[in-house]
């Protein structure tokens, strides 16, 4: 578990996230049998890194449940979200 910051101390202002998770229990999948616990996974991913510092916006979750189609885990989508922390790291030189 991180240790307890401050929130100016654990700043991670241009860290950036992209997690996905895919449980295969979309109708539109082929049958399989689903995975139980990868969005909960990448849920506390997600919540680890919000406590450890990263902003809000600079997190991003993927799910296949998702009823927004900007947040779907498909190739355009993460090829997206891929190329946009590549960009924002070649803008501030890391």
């Amino acid at each position: 578990m991180a240790p307890a910051l401050n929130r100016a101390e654990r700043s991670r202002d241009g860290d950036k996230g992209l997690l996905i998770a895919i449980a295969y229990n979309a109708p539109e999948r082929p049958p399989v049998r689903p995975l139980t616990t990868t969005i909960s996974d990448a849920e506390a991913v997600r919540d680890y890194l919000l406590q450890y510092g990263y902003l809000e916006h600079n997190v991003v979750l993927l799910r296949d449940d998702s009823c927004d189609a900007n947040l779907l885990p498909t190739r355009l989508n993460i090829v997206s979200f891929l190329l946009l922390v590549i960009e924002c790291r070649e803008l501030t030189g890391d």
